[in-house]
């Protein structure tokens, strides 16, 4: 590793340290003691494992967004964060997005051709 570069590690204070900041459009970081792990979104879900995945509330498909990493059930609004390939897909992790959160969503959906896991 090289002792001048910042991307793959950062020293943000005497007492935490960053692993892997950020540096794709999606990616997000956990702190936990004195350590904060980001993760990459583009990490891809395993192709069997999406076509069983469903909302944990309402049982039903989801639209996949793997670039950005997120699974979106556009019936309730709600974003569930993929870290690492691996979908959470907790009801009380999962972000509800406003109207126009939503419409951004359905738009990119509809630009990029993504579609319901299931029918």
């Amino acid at each position: 590793m090289n002792p001048h570069d910042t991307s793959a590690l950062a020293i943000a204070s005497a007492s935490s340290i960053v692993l892997n900041p950020p540096s794709t459009p999606g990616s997000r970081c956990r702190s936990t003691i004195g350590m904060t792990r980001c993760y990459a979104a583009t990490m891809a879900l395993d192709p069997t494992l999406l076509d069983i995945l469903a909302c944990p509330e309402d049982k039903g498909p989801l639209l996949y967004f793997a670039a950005d990493g997120f699974l979106y059930n556009p019936r309730l609004k709600r974003r569930y964060r993929v870290d690492d390939g691996v979908p959470v897909m907790l009801v009380d992790e999962a972000q509800v997005l406003s109207e126009a959160e939503h419409q951004a969503v359905m738009a990119k959906a509809a630009a990029e051709g993504v579609r319901p896991n299931f029918s």
